[in-house]
C-alpha cells in the first residue's frame, strides 16, 4: 500500500524534531514502521488497531494497543496525528494531546480536505487557543500547534462512554464511535441473521461459533439461540472488543473476546463462522479485505463446517471464494446485500 502524502508530511516533521514523540496510529498509514524506525527518534506508538501494534512492535518501537487511553504519567514534546475517519476520535485525541504535551510541546496534524481536516483543525485551534493556519501540500494539509499557558478550552469528551444505540430481543445494544457501523444495526448483518434462522437445520448442531470481525458483537448475540459449547468473537479494533464484552454481559452470554487481525490469535477451528467483512480501510476502499477475510475463514473452519458471509451486492464474492471452498451457495440477494454459505 502506497503511503499517503499526509503521513509522509508527518514523517518529515518527525525527522526534523528533537525530544520524545508519540505517534497516534489508526488504520491509515500502514507500512510506516520502517520509516519511523529509520528516523532514529525517541518515539512511542499509541494505536487502537491490533495489526498496527504488532507491526510497530516488530521494529522494536514501544507500542500500546488500547482504545485510545493515554498513560497518565507520560508527557511528550511532539505528538503526531494523521487524522482518523471518525470525528469523535479526532476530538478525543486532540484534547488528550494537550493533556500529555510538555509546555512548549507541539501537536502536528495532517489530513486531506475531503477527510475533514479543516473541521478537525478548527477544533484543535480552540483547544490550543491558537489562530494558526493550515499549510497546503498538494492534496494534503498540515499544521502544528504549540502548548502554551493560554490554551486548553474545556470541551466535553465522552469518547470512552458506551452508548445505547438500539435493542435486540428487548435487550439494549451498546456501541461507540470508531466501531464499524457503530450507531445502528447493520442491514447486511440483519440479513445474515435472517438467513441463519431460515436455514437452521444446516447448523443447529454446531458446537462452536466464531464471529470473525465482530464489531460491537451483533452477529454473536443475535445468534445466541444456537446452543453451542464455544462462542468466540474477534476484532482488530480495541473499541469493538469493549463493546462486544458489554453486549455479551448484558445478555449473560459466555463469549471469548479475542484481539486479533482477522482471527490470527484465535485458537482452534469452528463448525460455524459468521462474517460481515469491511471493504474500507481508513478513508480508502480496499478490495483485498474481502479476500483476506475469506482466507482467514477457510483457515479457521472445521471439517464439514460452514461459514456465512454477507457482502455488498457489487462485491464478487463468488469469484473470490472460488478455490477456497468446496461449495458456494447464494442464500439471498436483495440487490443491496448478498448472503453466502461457504463449505470447507
Amino acid at each position: 500500500m502506497t503511503m499517503d502524502s499526509s503521513t509522509q508530511i508527518l514523517l518529515q516533521l518527525m525527522r526534523s524534531s528533537d525530544g520524545n514523540g508519540l505517534w497516534l496510529a489508526d488504520e491509515s498509514g500502514r507500512d510506516i514502521w520502517p520509516q519511523i524506525k529509520a528516523t532514529n527518534r525517541s518515539i512511542d506508538v499509541l494505536t487502537n488497531r491490533f495489526d498496527q501494534a504488532v507491526a510497530a512492535e516488530k521494529y522494536g518501537i514501544p507500542t500500546t494497543f488500547c482504545d485510545w487511553e493515554f498513560a497518565s504519567d507520560h508527557q511528550y514534546t511532539h505528538i503526531y496525528l494523521r487524522i482518523c475517519k471518525e470525528k469523535a476520535i479526532n476530538q478525543h485525541l486532540i484534547q488528550e494531546a494537550w493533556n500529555h504535551l510538555t509546555p512548549g510541546g507541539a501537536l502536528h496534524i495532517a489530513g486531506e480536505k475531503n477527510e475533514g481536516i479543516k473541521t478537525c483543525w478548527d477544533f484543535a485551534c480552540e483547544i490550543f487557543s491558537s489562530d494558526s493556519r493550515l499549510k497546503k501540500h498538494g492534496m494534503a494539509y498540515c499544521g502544528s500547534l504549540t502548548k502554551t499557558a493560554e490554551g486548553k478550552i474545556e470541551k466535553n469528551d465522552s469518547y470512552h462512554e458506551l452508548v445505547e444505540i438500539s435493542s435486540w430481543d428487548g435487550v439494549a445494544i451498546f456501541s461507540k464511535p470508531g466501531v464499524f457501523g457503530w450507531d445502528k444495526i447493520d442491514a447486511g448483518s440483519t440479513l445474515l441473521i435472517e438467513q441463519l434462522m431460515e436455514h437452521t437445520p444446516a447448523w443447529e448442531t454446531a458446537k462452536s461459533i466464531l464471529d470473525l470481525g465482530c464489531g460491537y458483537g451483533f452477529l454473536t448475540f443475535a445468534s445466541n439461540w444456537i446452543n453451542c459449547e464455544r462462542r468466540v468473537a474477534t476484532d482488530n479494533n480495541a473499541g469493538a472488543l469493549l463493546c462486544t464484552q458489554k453486549n455479551a454481559a448484558a445478555r449473560g452470554l459466555n463469549v471469548e473476546v479475542v484481539a486479533g487481525d482477522k482471527g490470527d490469535k484465535v485458537e482452534g477451528k469452528f463448525d460455524l463462522i459468521l462474517c460481515n467483512p469491511p471493504f474500507h480501510r481508513g478513508f480508502s476502499v480496499d478490495g483485498d479485505l474481502t479476500q483476506e477475510f475469506l482466507t482467514a475463514a477457510k483457515t479457521k473452519l472445521a471439517n464439514n463446517g460452514t461459514t456465512l458471509f454477507v457482502v455488498n451486492s457489487f462485491i464478487p464474492l463468488e469469484k473470490k471464494a472460488a478455490g477456497l471452498f468446496s461449495k458456494i451457495d447464494l442464500l439471498q440477494d436483495n440487490r443491496q446485500f448478498k448472503v453466502f454459505a461457504l463449505r470447507a
